[in-house]
């Protein structure tokens, strides 16, 4: 069952909206917030109280100091002041110009708490603040929070209202969690902070997220160090202590989150009352069976987890968890061990995956290290699915000492563009590849058993042929072993997959519909080498492909392939005056001039007004992708980039003809 939000949706009054209620508003505050919470000002013109902190205390006093009344006014204070505010107005906590503050909470009492009792299962005790109105507070990296002594189980914000702004908080840390998101904290955002503890080890958690949170943001944000044990993380997801009801979470972002616990000093395992110069906790956890809908880890950093630690802990997730998106983010300098148990990427035990589910575009990059067995693990439910709801697509692995991905009991999962760099372990003799697998076996991807992908076997390269017109051709054929694994069935679709020895650097591409025989390779290699396949079972289940395991590698033919290495390009410059008004893209001035829009400025013709824009065709005439191409103009300035432009094709873009 899922909570039905109560409060109302809130308005930001309009400027004339404001100006002409402006009496009543004064008025209504007068006297509706006489007493403790007298004279808050009100910003006719903006719909907005503010209030400015400008004490370290921890005392409740008088709200007027937060808003211009003289005296100290302390975060409590302010937080109690704006909880307070009644109608339609934004709020806003500020801290004064200046100021950099430091609050040490106290030892064994609750004198200083805003909330007393149990905020979560972990957090028993209270919270310093609770924030429980709508508002923005924004600390701007200058008011700390640290706990110190016996560990006094509170923590320190208790978000309790949909629609808090939490921004630039950096170093805060309490005895046990520094932020909680309520169920009542739907869309809540924390933006923008550092916090990578120091000083001691009480800090248990980063942030808590309790059931119902829906929609919690996290983003712009650094943090690491904190202590706590396997089951803690940073950021930690717990149902177990909740009513079965209440374990859901839906629509977590986490954006530009860096999670970093590399030790103060180099190699440092310090993590006392007295230093968390090296302390160590897992990344993300989501953990006590809570489904967790709608996930999105995007564009973030997972630095230094050791022991029995991970970086993503999705292990125990609850039935029903789905619909995720982990994509373009990198996870380094692992330091967890051999064990599978310990990946870098552990998805839920004994669990299927609903929706439509992505990890695309990560880099699982341990670099030469030796510290790190596996990059993604998962082991799915006792009887597995057809298919998984999982595509493992574009990412890039090196460094792990057993097998990048590990499935088991999963069904059908896309496994598409994975690249492996030359840190990677697979088979010395790559002909075991396709059937290698186990626990301590070495393989850059395993189908662990017939549940994962049926265990299908990749087809085999044999010979392949690069003619002078650069046409690059694969003989291919099924697997011989017909005994202990799947066979796919042809036409398949083959992945083509460049090494300069056992691995799988680049991606040349695929080709479907393929059947035994000569397959054309669409990339050419980058340089001598070796080619090696992946084989995709073209019968797709419910847009699910069925993928193998990766194949031998076969020598690239060196004849030819010099001269067609060779990058080749031509640009075609056009100039253009009286540009309809928004046509400032490549596509959008050729239709423009299409239609009138645009008029083009000959070479060599004669004309009173000089070009609005110039427009840059580039094409690739070559048979290699060119990449990080940059178009600069007569004058030597910018005018754009190109990440890859592929063979055979062309692109546009358009600059400015002033800068």
């Amino acid at each position: 069952m899922r909570k039905v939000p109560t409060l109302p949706v809130r308005r930001r009054p309009t400027a004339g909206r404001a100006v002409a209620i402006a009496g009543l508003l004064v008025a209504t505050l007068g006297f509706s917030l006489a007493g403790p919470v007298a004279a808050l000002r009100a910003d006719a013109a903006l719909g907005t109280e503010v209030f400015v902190v400008n004490s370290a205390s921890l005392a409740l006093g008088n709200a007027s100091a937060c808003t211009g009344g003289g005296g100290d006014c302390s975060l409590r204070t302010a937080i109690t002041a704006a909880n307070g505010v009644n109608g339609d107005y934004d709020v806003e906590i500020r801290v004064a110009p200046g100021l950099d503050l430091s609050l040490v909470f106290p030892d064994n009492s609750t004198t200083n708490y805003m909330f007393v009792g149990k905020v979560s299962p972990t957090d028993t005790d209270g919270a310093y603040f609770h924030i429980k109105r709508t508002m923005t507070i924004n600390l701007d990296k200058r008011l700390h929070t640290r706990g110190s002594g016996t560990r006094k189980p509170a923590t320190a914000f208790f978000v309790d209202a949909p629609d808090v702004k939490l921004l630039n908080l950096s170093d805060i840390y309490s005895n046990e969690s520094s932020i909680i998101f309520s169920a009542n904290s739907d869309g809540s955002v924390l933006d923008g902070g550092v916090s990578i503890q120091s000083a001691n080890n009480y800090a248990q958690r980063m942030i808590g997220i309790l059931g119902l949170a829906d929609n919690i943001t996290i983003k712009n944000y650094t943090m690491g160090r904190i202590h706590g044990t396997s089951y803690e993380g940073l950021i930690r997801l717990a149902g177990a202590a909740e009513s079965a009801s209440n374990r859901f979470v839906n629509g977590l972002t986490l954006s530009n989150v860096t999670m970093n616990n590399t030790p103060a000093t180099a190699g440092s395992t310090t993590c006392t009352t007295s230093s968390a110069a090296g302390c160590v906790s897992s990344g993300l956890v989501v953990a006590g069976d809570m489904t967790l809908t709608n996930l999105v880890i995007e564009h973030s950093t997972f630095s230094y987890f050791t022991g029995s630690t991970r970086a993503i802990d999705l292990e125990d997730a609850g039935s029903g968890s789905g619909n995720w998106d982990i994509h373009h983010n990198t996870i380094t300098e692992m330091r967890a061990g051999s064990s599978y148990l310990r990946a870098m990427l552990y998805l839920p035990q004994a669990t299927a995956l609903s929706g439509t589910n992505y990890i695309r575009n990560n880099d699982f990059d341990n670099g030469s290290l030796t510290t790190q067995g596996f990059a993604i693990h998962w082991h799915g439910p006792s009887s597995p699915p057809a298919i998984s709801n999982l595509s493992i697509i574009d990412n890039y692995f090196d460094g792990l000492q057993t097998s990048g991905i590990i499935l088991d009991a999963t069904g059908a999962v896309t496994m598409r563009g994975n690249r492996f760099g030359t840190h990677s372990k697979s088979q010395t003799s790559t002909s075991s590849e396709a059937t290698a697998h186990g626990l301590s076996t070495a393989a850059l991807l395993q189908n662990y058993a017939k549940t994962a992908n049926r265990w299908l076997l990749t087809w085999e390269p044999s010979v392949a042929t690069l003619n002078a017109s650069c046409e690059f051709v694969v003989q291919v054929a099924p697997h011989s072993n017909v005994t202990n694994a799947a066979q796919p069935t042809p036409p398949v679709t083959i992945d083509f997959y460049y090494t300069t020895g056992a691995t799988a650097e680049v991606y040349l591409g695929s080709q479907s519909n393929v059947s035994a025989g000569p397959a054309t390779v669409p990339e050419l290699p980058p340089a001598a080498g070796y080619v090696r396949i992946q084989t995709q079972n073209s019968t797709a289940q419910s847009g699910f492909f069925e993928s193998s395991q990766y194949s031998t590698a076969i020598a690239i033919p060196t004849a030819n392939l010099a001269p067609c290495l060779v990058p080749r390009m031509t640009i075609d410059l056009q100039a253009w005056k009286n540009v309809t008004p928004g046509a400032t893209t490549y596509d959008t001035i050729i239709a423009a001039a299409a239609s009138g829009g645009a008029t083009e400025i000959v070479s060599g013709s004669m004309t009173d007004q000089g070009p609005e824009w110039f427009t840059y065709k580039v094409s690739n005439t070559g048979h290699v992708t060119l990449r990080d191409v940059v178009v600069t103009d007569l004058q030597g300035r910018q005018a754009c980039t190109f990440k890859t432009i592929a063979h055979q094709s062309s692109v546009g873009c358009a600059a400015p003809a002033t800068p």
